[in-house]
């Protein structure tokens, strides 16, 4: 329906990296990237839908989906337990992308609450990337500061 539309650049969030179903879900977007290639470019996202960290075995399925074709490392770091592990969240995510030179999908205060401050940990690394996109970056506006 997209490609019927005129979108000719795609990126889709096969969002559930997780231990539950694996990398399923990319896998299904691998085939239709491949399907549609001459029609349009479709980005997949290796998204810890459930957190890296709080998540039994998604940092291994992370590394998976990238080694399997996906295009860009994803992240969700207040999924996580605490600050500290929203923190490893971040640190892993961006150690999958260096290793495979890839851009960042990063969901950051996604909410507006005070607590799913993690856009400031984001900006606190001294990572030089290309692409780091900020998701939903809905807090901001409810911030005092």
């Amino acid at each position: 329906m997209s490609i019927d539309c005129g979108f000719e650049n795609l990126f889709t969030i096969p969002s559930v990296i997780s231990f539950d179903c694996a990398n399923d879900p990319l896998e299904g977007g691998a085939l239709a990237r491949e399907r549609y290639k001459e029609f349009s470019d479709i980005q997949l996202v290796a998204f810890p839908q459930e957190g890296i960290l709080r998540d039994p075995g998604c940092e291994a399925l992370m590394w998976q989906a990238m080694e399997r074709g996906a295009d860009v490392v994803g992240g969700m770091p207040f999924n996580e337990a605490s600050r500290t592990d929203s923190a490893r969240h971040i640190d892993i995510a961006f150690e999958i992308a260096k290793k495979f030179d890839a851009d960042i999908d990063m969901h950051v205060d996604e909410t507006d609450d005070p607590q799913a401050r993690t856009l400031e940990i984001l900006a606190e690394r001294n990572w030089h990337f290309p692409v780091i996109v900020m998701n939903q970056v809905l807090g901001a506006g409810a911030s005092s500061r």
